[in-house]
């Protein structure tokens, strides 16, 4: 099964259409990487990775870093699921990834595990040169 991709806005964003076991074949991952070069945003809607999944497909698209529990980082501000809560309360309005390493990061794989009862729109910012 090939995956189907959908342009969420005219320069920026797109929607992956295929099921896990489609994204997880070897091959996909260059076609998702080219895409996200040219994109600068994918979103999988309700994709049920799990965790290993996402390490996987993170992996077969770029280089997973050695962060958090296997390869995942966990964005709370709650420092029972992350001791580092209170530096994450620095991106509550607006968030870059890597901006203090001395070669930025490709890109993250996001996976909203709790969602909030209000809110909930994302904006995306591409400055990618």
């Amino acid at each position: 099964m090939a995956i189907k991709v959908t342009d969420l806005k005219e320069h920026i964003g797109s929607e992956v259409h295929a099921d896990a076991a489609t994204l997880l074949q070897p091959e996909v991952g260059r076609q998702l990487r080219d895409l996200l070069v040219q994109r600068g945003v994918l979103v999988f809607r309700q994709l049920g990775l799990s965790d290993e999944q996402q390490v996987q497909l993170a992996g077969m698209i770029g280089t997973v870093r050695n962060e958090g529990e296997k390869g995942i980082y966990k964005i709370a501000l709650d420092k029972a699921t992350n001791p580092h809560g209170d530096y994450l309360k620095g991106s509550f309005l607006w968030h870059m990834d890597g901006t203090h390493d001395q070669v930025p990061v490709f890109g993250c794989l996001l996976t909203a595990k709790t969602l909030s009862n209000i809110g909930g729109q994302t904006e995306f910012a591409n400055s990618y040169v």
